[in-house]
C-alpha cells in the first residue's frame, strides 16, 4: 500500500489517505508486537500532531529546519533539524 504524505496539512481517518497511513502504522507496530492498546493511543498522538502526514511540518512551513520551535514528521520532532539530520547521516 505505502505511505501518503504532503508537505502540509493531512489527513483524518475519515480520509482513505489517513486509514492507509493508521494501517502502516498498525501493521508495523504489530511486526514488532506492540500491544493494541499502545497502538491506540500512538496514533492517537499521531492523528493529533501531524494529522497522519508523515512529512508535515509543525505550522505548516515547509523547510523550517532550524527553527527551534517547529515540528516535523508524524510526532512533530522538535527542533526539526535534530531528526532530519540524524536520519541522513545513516
Amino acid at each position: 500500500m505505502g505511505w501518503h504524505a504532503q508537505l502540509t496539512w493531512g489527513w483524518t481517518l475519515d480520509d482513505q489517505e489517513g486509514i492507509d497511513n493508521a494501517i502502516e502504522m498498525n501493521g508495523y507496530m504489530n511486526s514488532v508486537h506492540i500491544a493494541l492498546q499502545a497502538q491506540a493511543g500512538l496514533i492517537g498522538n499521531v492523528v493529533w500532531e501531524s494529522a497522519l502526514n508523515p512529512w508535515r511540518w509543525g505550522y505548516d512551513q515547509p523547510g523550517a529546519v532550524d527553527d527551534p520551535y517547529t515540528g516535523y514528521g508524524l510526532f512533530q520532532f522538535t527542533p526539526p533539524n535534530t531528526y532530519i539530520n540524524q536520519q541522513n547521516s545513516t
